[in-house]
């Protein structure tokens, strides 16, 4: 789960790939979605799926919570 703290530019990107598809990020991602960050969204996804967060540009911070959570199968 990220968890947006302040309204910010640099999105989160979310990739088609996942950790199995066993791929090179810079050749072989899909983009499939992208997340702006606005204060107090949250986003839960699994954590296998490939995403990465931009740096802001007309914003000096993006502060965001990452929660990893496992169940016991």
């Amino acid at each position: 789960l990220l968890y947006y703290v302040d309204d910010s530019d640099g999105d989160s990107v979310f990739f088609k790939n996942t950790i199995s598809d066993n791929i090179l990020l810079d050749t072989d991602a899909v983009i499939d979605k992208k997340i702006s960050p606005k204060k107090g969204r949250a986003i839960y996804f699994d954590g296998e799926i490939y995403h990465a967060g931009n740096n802001p540009v007309n914003s000096d911070i993006r502060t965001i919570i990452n929660f990893d959570f496992t169940t016991n199968e």
